[in-house]
């Protein structure tokens, strides 16, 4: 039997956005409300803590068994989604530009209606997610030089913030500096396996519902890495710049590999590594452990999605 939907707790990033956003929050609002759907706006202004509103958001989700979403951009999105998954919330995403995989629907501002619509339509389901540390990540990490980033937001009709340049510049920078070398201790069914790469990406696995094709998915309890092998220094550099391109698939390059626990050490030149978590780019210092999440995510998706409501 279908639960009750839950209340919405939707968190608007105005310090981001501006505030143009508001009148399309205030629309999305009159829709839920038109529709019966109880819900409460919080504002993150640029005299606000995000800590400070994102925890306010929880709280009320949790007295009212309700959902937090949020709208704003990749930094936002994981701060709160850590709060959420800490308190084993139901959490969902308002993207402010298309192309979110995780997202409720499309793009917020180009049409709160469909938003709103979106909302209403859908349904909890589990998402595994991965711990890069003690941070959680909802669909990929990325690691050491970055051009999966760098190849997304070229290829996308509108990059958000530049990420491309800015991903190609981290890379330029850590192959220059003799810093992109990393060494991966693969550990899975009691075996360790060694792997020297400049970038690694780690997909979370979707939901057994959204993922028919069993032969393809990895083993249970385990999840799959892709390395770049480490070419050469001055091919190192010509990938770095193929990967602003949008030319970042080299068959011949990759390794892919599954894993229970991923152990990620830079081989020399000091103690950071560039990180990538579901589209924040940051900086982590090493060693850093990436590992299965003990809990999935309930996170709100499209109806469309093939899914099972829990």
């Amino acid at each position: 039997m279908a639960q009750p939907l839950p209340p919405l707790f939707i968190v608007f990033d105005l310090r981001a956005a501006g505030a143009g956003l508001v009148p399309v929050a205030q629309q999305l609002s009159a829709r839920l409300q038109a529709a019966g759907r109880a819900h409460e706006l919080l504002w993150l202004g640029e005299e606000d803590e995000l800590g400070t509103v994102a925890g306010r958001a929880v709280h009320a989700a949790r007295e009212a068994e309700g959902a937090v979403v949020v709208a704003g951009p990749p930094a936002v999105v994981n701060a709160v989604a850590q709060l959420v998954w800490n308190a084993r919330l139901v959490f969902g995403v308002l993207p402010l530009e298309a192309g979110v995989e995780f997202a409720v629907g499309d793009a917020l501002a180009s049409d709160p209606d469909k938003a709103a619509q979106a909302l209403q339509q859908a349904r909890v389901q589990e998402q595994p997610v991965g711990l890069l540390g003690e941070r959680v990540f909802i669909t990929d990490a990325e690691l050491g030089l970055l051009p999966w980033t760098a190849h997304t937001a070229a290829s996308a009709a509108h990059p958000a913030d530049g990420g491309g340049l800015r991903a190609w510049r981290s890379n330029l920078a850590s192959l220059l500096g003799s810093r992109s070398l990393l060494t991966l201790q693969a550990h899975a069914h009691g075996r360790t396996r060694v792997v020297r790469t400049r970038s690694l990406r780690v997909r979370c696995p979707p939901p057994a519902e959204r993922a028919p094709d069993i032969a393809k998915a990895p083993a249970v309890g385990q999840w799959l890495a892709t390395s770049l092998r480490p070419p050469p220094l001055p091919q190192a550099l010509w990938r770095a710049a193929r990967g602003l391109g949008g030319q970042v698939q080299d068959a011949a390059a990759l390794d892919s590999f599954g894993f229970e626990r991923l152990l990620v050490r830079p081989r020399r030149g000091g103690h950071a590594i560039t990180v990538r978590l579901d589209g924040e780019i940051l900086s982590m210092h090493a060693p850093l452990l990436i590992q299965p999440a003990p809990w999935p995510l309930r996170l709100l998706l499209p109806a469309a999605s093939p899914a099972g409501a829990v």
